[in-house]
């Protein structure tokens, strides 16, 4: 039993770095023991006090280097780390000299030459690639140069993560659609007995392909599998009600798009010579008469917001939505395409936490509002009752007047909106296709808001990113309000067509 006192750990994130809550038992042992002193020691030293940074010779060591560092810039530092700079060095057992020449450490060039960059990047002078590419490379051009170009991945591990769950859902939702293409039936003719067979029948074949036979290794992972098809046939159920409420149909699932698939890619030439080809797969594509709109599944958490846009730290879904204008024009045969709408599909049952107590019915609610599909809509009240007629489904509403409710105004855009992004998203993905082909690959992370790059980032023990290092900082980015945003972009649009 414990006597002096009970040291209990705890972990705040899993293996992908998504963030878990506190252990019950730590809340446990405080009902347990009321008058108990509890001291709470975080992980991160920072947030120590000082007299639990130097525990240790070794301990000390290593914060005081931490605490030096800040002094370069802060100009200030507590006199209890003097005494320990003087202790350090009386100690011959510790490494101080190789550690404090951390202090004079400098953060390396990450740039490479044109040629170099042409060789690593490009195949018969085509930079191909997707969307994911192109965001990593505005994120973070290191890790877009450790990734592509140093082709560097994390070491492969016989498990079944998040990542996983996402792909299967996906060829899930994939199959049924197919299926029912095949036998020239609408989503909304599907009846739960039938869903449920089909989603079934799909699940055994995906198990049954090596690729998911993890999901038959273990006692655990058979119940995780009972769990992806509870989950995939709620997915496949609300989307056949969304169908039923819709008078758009579904046109592409699952398509992919590039200079040899259906969906034409998007191709820009440089003045180097060099082709820039954008690849990808959309997951789907509706249309009712030259009316579309585009769905991305998700199974985490997703939002659209015009500032990452801007920055090009979110291309995805508006990059989608112009391959489906082009698709629309080019492969379908209409004189004109207008897009209805963007929007994210969640496949997940969501968490709810709430104090009160629940009636089932406030319960289902709640999960259907935090189902409803995100993103950017016409400003157009008839085409919207068209997209979903209930507005149950989708993340915009209508007043009782037919027009669209004040709150859901930043995410109602005029189709020339629509079109001045889909035309800044060329020019986004262009000029970052020719900075890949100069070179860069500086250590540059961004940061914004409080996101930043270095975030579950793999490659952190690579690039060792230190802000108190000189010359490594971050990419600052400014917050801005929408206003200033689409005034930016129409000058920088407006920019690029005088230089053309």
């Amino acid at each position: 039993l414990a006597r002096d006192y009970l040291w209990v750990s705890y972990p705040l994130a899993d293996e992908e770095g998504s963030g878990l809550g506190r252990s019950m038992l730590v809340d446990w042992l405080r009902r347990m023991l009321p008058e108990s002193k509890f001291l709470y020691i975080s992980q991160d030293t920072t947030a120590q006090p000082d007299t639990m940074q130097i525990t240790t010779p070794r301990r000390a060591l290593t914060n005081l280097t931490r605490v030096l560092n800040e002094f370069r810039y802060s100009k200030t530092i507590d006199e209890q780390w003097l005494d320990v700079y003087n202790y350090v060095l009386e100690q011959p057992e510790l490494p101080v000299e190789q550690v404090l020449s951390g202090l004079f450490t400098k953060a390396p060039k990450g740039d490479i030459s044109k040629g170099l960059a042409e060789s690593l990047y490009t195949k018969n002078k085509v930079l191909r690639g997707s969307v994911t590419r192109f965001e990593q490379f505005i994120n973070c051009p290191f890790k877009h140069f450790l990734t592509y170009g140093l082709s560097l991945t994390p070491r492969p591990e016989f498990k079944f993560a998040a990542p996983n769950l996402g792909i299967m859902l996906h060829e899930v939702l994939q199959r049924f659609g197919n299926r029912l293409n095949a036998e020239q039936r609408s989503w909304g003719e599907v009846t739960p007995e039938e869903c449920q067979a089909y989603c079934q029948d799909i699940i055994k074949e995906l198990v049954g392909e090596q690729r998911h036979e993890i999901l038959l290794s273990s006692a655990r992972y058979k119940h995780l599998l009972e769990r992806i098809e509870r989950l995939a046939m709620v997915s496949l159920l609300r989307l056949i009600e969304f169908n039923r409420q819709s008078t758009f149909t579904p046109k592409e699932l699952e398509g992919r798009f590039s200079s040899t698939d259906k969906l034409p890619a998007l191709i820009f030439r440089t003045e180097t010579e060099n082709t820039i080809e954008i690849i990808g797969q959309i997951d789907r594509v509706d249309t009712d008469g030259d009316y579309f709109l585009v769905i991305d599944y998700k199974s985490g958490k997703a939002g659209i917001s015009l500032q990452d846009i801007f920055y090009g730290l979110k291309l995805q879904l508006l990059t989608y939505l112009l391959v489906a204008y082009n698709a629309m024009l080019e492969l379908y045969g209409h004189k004109e395409a207008i897009p209805a709408a963007m929007m994210y599909c969640f496949l997940r049952r969501p968490g709810l936490v709430k104090k009160e107590h629940l009636e089932p019915e406030a319960i289902a609610e709640l999960v259907r509002s935090e189902l409803r599909m995100p993103g950017w809509f016409i400003n157009d009240p008839e085409i919207i009752k068209r997209i979903d007629a209930t507005q149950e489904f989708i993340k915009i509403s209508l007043k009782k007047d037919n027009t669209i409710s004040s709150r859901n105004a930043s995410v109602a855009k005029e189709p020339e909106e629509f079109h001045i992004l889909m035309d800044y998203i060329k020019d986004v993905l262009k000029n970052t296709g020719e900075r890949i082909l100069e070179g860069e690959g500086a250590i540059a992370p961004y940061r914004l808001e409080g996101a930043q790059a270095c975030s579950y980032c793999p490659y952190t023990g690579i690039c060792r990113f230190d802000k108190f290092i000189q010359g490594y900082e971050y990419r600052e980015l400014e917050k801005l309000n929408q206003e200033a945003i689409m005034e930016k972009i129409q000058l920088e649009l407006a920019r690029e067509g005088e230089d053309a």
